[in-house]
């Protein structure tokens, strides 16, 4: 597998995480990432991917890092299938069955005498109890603590690189997304426009497509499953595509708006305002506003202009969603070289929680303000 990231800024971020552990007293961490869309914590600092998906209690789905405070980390995995090896890790043990994950963990805490030790627990969002229980069982002597953010705030500002990779990504949604709305006409099916996205992107580069949610106001939902089907579009409807997918490791998330046809004027100023809300969190970002700033900015826009809005956006990288959030109260200020996704939304319909019509761009934080990288026009009416 390529790695597109230099192996010393794997070992730089090993490094960091090492510091911190030491000033908070951390003898180790253990570390858990999952299948596809939680796999950032131990990828981001080994570059190793989980491959296969949790089934049958097979150990597939899961991965563990345990990193002392004074040594190369171990990573035990249910399946490791790489030409050339993961970085910086000093052994690797692989695990066929699901069981067999805390019985390998526990063997390299023991190994490395960390039964009563300080860990730090990274991916509690992830770990499944089935992992968990034997674990904590096992330690009862050793003193357990959250430590979910000292990856998470070393993951939301990007190195130059980091940077490089998620243009080229935001590139390649751009790409699939106009494919998408040069498709998505009356008589047209779902499937096929989330087809042309796909194949789109595919051929320009892309690694892997993870998501296409089609959005129509004729279901009145912006969540449905399945994700796409084969209704026809019919003539008059608000269309969108939610668009998710990874390029050299790091993810991709654009949304787009537009009509089966000419829309009527409720239709054109629901969309107009969902456009202009998203110019105005994004004018609103920059260094030293907090998310939860931006949040408020949101939901004024929408007192002005008599609509409820829905706050809403998250960091992007090795994971699609990942900190800090746009919402009420997140108090994370924003920095030079985060990336959000902005997707505040405008809800036509409040008795429907889940109608809401937005726009959404991948946003680097600048020195001065705020750059937006995905490209797609965002007037398509």
């Amino acid at each position: 597998m390529e790695n597109y990231i230099p192996p010393t800024e794997f070992e730089n971020r090993v490094k960091r995480t090492q510091e911190v552990m030491k000033q908070r007293k951390l003898d180790a961490l253990l570390i858990f990432s999952g299948y596809e869309h939680k796999e950032a914590n131990i990828c981001y600092l080994t570059n190793h991917h989980i491959t296969i998906f949790p089934a049958w209690g097979r150990a597939g789905g899961f991965s563990a890092l345990i990193l002392s405070a004074d040594d190369a980390p171990t990573l035990i995995a249910g399946c490791i299938l790489y030409e050339k090896p993961v970085i910086g890790v000093k052994d690797m043990i692989t695990v066929s069955k699901i069981s067999d994950h805390p019985k390998a963990i526990l063997k390299v805490i023991k190994d490395e005498h960390l039964e009563q030790a300080h860990i730090g627990l990274v991916g509690s969002d992830i770990v499944p109890v089935s992992l968990w229980q034997p674990i904590t069982q096992a330690l009862q002597k050793a003193k357990i603590e959250l430590a979910d953010d000292i990856l998470d705030s070393q993951m939301m500002i990007k190195s130059n690189n980091e940077l490089n990779i998620l243009k080229e990504s935001a590139k390649l949604a751009d790409i699939g997304l106009e494919a998408a709305i040069e498709v998505g006409k009356e008589g047209v099916r779902e499937v096929d426009v989330a087809a042309a996205a796909f194949k789109a992107s595919m051929e320009a580069g892309a690694d892997h497509v993870a998501r296409w949610v089609f959005k129509s106001s004729k279901q009145d939902v912006s969540i449905k499953w399945p994700l796409v089907t084969n209704r026809r579009i019919e003539k008059g409807e608000i269309l969108g595509l939610d668009y998710v997918g990874w390029h050299k490791n790091y993810c991709w998330d654009e949304i787009r708006r537009w009509v089966a046809g000419t829309p009527n004027l409720k239709q054109k100023e629901i969309l107009d305002y969902a456009v202009e809300l998203c110019n105005t969190v994004i004018k609103s970002m920059k260094p030293g506003v907090t998310c939860g700033e931006l949040a408020n900015i949101a939901i004024q826009y929408g007192e002005e202009i008599g609509y409820k809005v829905r706050p809403s956006g998250h960091g992007i990288g090795i994971n699609c969603t990942m900190k800090p959030r746009i919402e009420l109260g997140d108090k994370t200020v924003l920095e030079p070289n985060m990336v959000l996704c902005q997707e505040s939304a405008i809800i036509p319909n409040p008795e429907v929680a889940s109608s809401w019509i937005n726009i959404e761009e991948m946003v680097v934080v600048t020195k001065t303000g705020a750059e937006v990288i995905t490209k797609c026009p965002r007037i398509l009416w």
